[in-house]
């Protein structure tokens, strides 16, 4: 849901969303299953049947453990390609500033998103 509220504002915050959640401060243990086998190794002896998803429904503890496993090590290689073009697309917005004299700040970045979400809902800015 937060995902789709982001790209209704604007691609650049969709996308700053994705580069965020690709972070390892970005953490999901409280619901997801990937995250807290990372805390919690005594997780599988936990679960109940009902907290599972369809997929895991009717595996042993073995098999949604190597499961999870997979999960984790492709959400691994998801967040290290993330990083890697989350960088690339930073120095691209610095060059592109350096070569238009502007600057890439905090309040550039907030004015451009009101302006970005105030024509969605059909207001104009005066210039």
């Amino acid at each position: 849901m937060q995902d789709d509220n982001a790209k209704s504002i604007s691609s650049a915050n969709s996308t700053e969303r994705y580069v965020s959640k690709s972070k390892s401060a970005y953490k999901n243990d409280s619901w997801d299953l990937v995250e807290r086998s990372k805390s919690d190794t005594l997780i599988y002896s936990k679960l109940s049947t009902a907290e599972l998803p369809d997929e895991l429904k009717g595996k042993s503890k073995a098999e949604i453990k190597e499961i999870v496993a997979a999960k984790s090590r492709e959400r691994d290689s998801l967040q290290r390609n993330m990083a890697a073009l989350g960088k690339k697309r930073q120095q691209f917005i610095d060059d592109a500033a350096k070569r238009s004299g502007t600057s890439d700040d905090l309040g550039s970045a907030i004015n451009q998103s009101i302006l970005q979400l105030a024509a969605t809902k059909g207001y104009t800015a005066e210039k």
